[in-house]
């Protein structure tokens, strides 16, 4: 049995280390991508060349994603924050719990599943902004900057 619950333990923590990488990639991923789309406005304004929507509205994509993605790491705070007052209420009882501590803690874990299914939404659309944006650069660039006649020289 202490096997089995050191593996969860352990896969816990690799489910955590998991979101925090997909967490950074949404952050690295959309900023590298705002300054790319920065700076094909500004070689197409340079060079005389109009600027298609979906440069217009892949980097607005990727600013999204960001902010998307930092509002899911509050609403992750304070799904763990109800957790904890979750844990310390059945600790301050030693797990000798009264109608009036279930109450509160059928309160946190109200709050709780609220915050968890906000953070997952809030990821899952930050990811979601973040590849609608990169396929549209991608298309962007594709089939319309390359086979644009007044873009290829």
């Amino acid at each position: 049995m202490e096997s089995i619950k050191n593996r969860q333990k352990i896969c816990w923590e690799n489910m955590s280390y998991s979101m925090q990488r997909i967490d950074l990639l949404i952050i690295s991923i959309s900023g590298a991508g705002i300054y790319f789309c920065l700076e094909a406005i500004k070689f197409l304004y340079e060079n005389n060349i109009t600027t298609n929507w979906s440069i217009k509205i892949a980097g607005p994509l990727f600013i999204l994603a960001i902010i998307l993605n930092v509002l899911s790491q509050r609403y992750g705070c304070k799904e763990n924050e109800q957790e904890y007052l979750i844990c310390q209420t059945k600790i301050d009882c030693e797990n000798i719990l009264s109608i009036d501590d279930l109450d509160e803690v059928a309160g946190y874990t109200k709050k709780s599943k609220l915050f968890k299914t906000v953070t997952n939404n809030l990821n899952i659309t930050s990811l979601a902004a973040m590849f609608l944006g990169l396929l549209i650069l991608v298309f962007y660039f594709l089939f319309i900057f390359l086979v644009d006649d007044s873009v290829v020289h």
